[in-house]
């Protein structure tokens, strides 16, 4: 019996049952129903607990099937990371307890019967390679679902930090966590069918770091993407600067591992506990305005080219042509400057220089590489400031703030009550987004919104004064600082 045959005979089963199973290369999953129509599956682990001698290593897929039903009712631990200091980040804390097994997936399946398979929306956290988890109340993706039936929503865990992202000389694979989103891929592709999603419909996606690493995906795999549509909010692959591998000293120095052989050196640092591993990285949890050390990706060649390799492969094609909708927001700065422990205003040059520079160049670079090399293309800007979503009127259109729109979470995040306007919007928002997942080729033409050209009023501006709308500009008339 095929994946999507027995999907969709545990559907039309489940009114009979009081939990819904499905059969998957990782075992039988036993999911629940957060609401009558809704199937959801937590904690579904896709690869092999990293742990041991595979710590910093490539994810290896499942080996064996479990024994007995795998509970998928509770998201599965977060993946060891320290906090980042954000302003208003409540809503950016894990759920869940921290491990290095750590690499889950979830999935929120409708409940009712389809003779066809669905589109899928797989979401990848964001948090600077740094922190992030699915646990994230932000990232809750059951809501999405339950609005729009017609598609399925996956959200990934990925390892994070040192343990994700270590420039180990011994580790000849690179940047495993980026490897663990790739894996994740290739088990939804193999399994998605069972929940009733069709593998040949995925819609890869994700903010900040989610999509920087959806826009290296891209660059990694041109010839055999899997899914068929990528999603970029406020992130692409040539913003981050490569891991230079001070990080990766320091921390074997302060453990004791430090040695002149790579190996030995490696051994010990698999061998250290992971919670002390963890501490050495962050020692001061108790304070969130601490700026804790980062691990970028590491220039492999492989999985992250660096922004001079992305430069050269934008410039030949060499990435998957793959149609995309990409942005970011009015004030991504404005959470990501320093600021005080009292939440006083931040340097707004600093603040708009960091929009600008690090977010919309990058995002205005890329555009233009899609439709240089004729591929439908969507970009917008992102203007919403709804007061519900802000702690401090100066905030305006955050870093992050649309994700919970998007995903339809604010309600979890949310610090007052919301206005009509901002439900207005959240379901235009969804709407737009969800016309891309189903087809990503026309889906947003058929909505209304151009296809980007950087010569045209194509560039779509999401809510100006807060309105639940959508205008239309040329690029240029943000790109100045370009």
């Amino acid at each position: 019996m095929s994946l999507f045959f027995a999907g969709l005979l545990a559907t039309a089963t489940a009114g009979a049952a009081p939990f819904p199973i499905v059969e998957t290369t990782s075992g039988a999953v036993r999911g629940f129903y957060p609401e009558p129509d809704l199937r959801a599956f937590l904690g579904i682990p896709y690869a092999q607990p990293p742990i041991g001698s595979l710590r910093f290593r490539s994810p290896e897929p499942v080996k064996e099937k479990a024994e007995g039903l795998i509970d998928a009712t509770s998201f599965g631990f977060s993946c060891y990371q320290w906090r980042v200091g954000i302003v208003g980040a409540t809503a950016l804390s894990p759920t869940t307890g921290e491990s290095e097994n750590c690499l889950t997936l979830n999935v929120w399946a409708s409940a009712g019967h389809s003779e066809h398979p669905k589109p899928v929306l797989v979401w990848m956290h964001g948090g600077t390679f740094t922190e992030g988890s699915t646990s994230v109340p932000m990232y809750d993706g059951q809501y999405l679902a339950v609005a729009h039936p017609d598609i399925i929503v996956v959200t990934v865990n990925y390892r994070v930090n040192v343990f994700g992202f270590a420039n180990s000389p011994a580790v000849p694979e690179k940047n495993v966590g980026l490897r663990d989103q790739r894996l994740a891929v290739e088990w939804l592709r193999d399994n998605i069918a069972a929940f009733g999603g069709d593998p040949d419909k995925m819609v890869l996606g994700g903010e900040s770091a989610g999509a920087m690493g959806t826009g290296m995906f891209a660059y990694a795999y041109p010839d055999d993407p899997i899914v068929r549509g990528l999603i970029m909010e406020s992130g692409e692959a040539p913003t981050m600067v490569p891991d230079d591998g001070t990080l990766w000293a320091s921390l074997t120095e302060t453990l004791g591992c430090e040695s002149s052989d790579p190996t030995e050196e490696l051994t010990c640092m698999q061998g250290v506990d992971g919670y002390a591993l963890k501490r050495t990285l962050s020692p001061n949890e108790l304070n969130p305005y601490s700026s804790p050390p980062k691990t970028n990706p590491t220039v492999d060649n492989v999985t992250y080219f660096g922004p001079v390799g992305y430069a050269a492969l934008s410039a030949a094609g060499k990435f998957a042509r793959l149609p995309a909708l990409r942005g970011i927001n009015n004030n991504e700065g404005n959470v990501l400057v320093e600021f005080t422990p009292e939440g006083g205003p931040v340097n707004q040059t600093l603040a708009d220089w960091l929009t600008e520079i690090g977010f919309n160049c990058p995002a205005a670079a890329e555009a233009s590489v899609w439709a240089a090399h004729d591929i439908p293309s969507w970009r917008y800007r992102y203007f919403g400031e709804f007061p519900s979503l802000m702690m401090y009127d100066w905030m305006g259109a955050y870093h992050g703030s649309e994700v919970a729109l998007l995903l339809g979470t604010t309600d979890n995040v949310r610090i007052r009550d919301s206005q009509p306007n901002e439900r207005e919007a959240q379901k235009y928002f969804q709407d737009a987004v969800v016309s891309f997942i189903k087809d990503p080729v026309q889906g947003l033409e058929d909505f209304g919104w151009p296809v980007y050209n950087p010569n045209t009023t194509s560039l779509v501006e999401l809510f100006k004064d807060s309105l639940p709308n959508a205008t239309f500009e040329e690029g240029a008339a943000y790109d100045g600082a370009c």
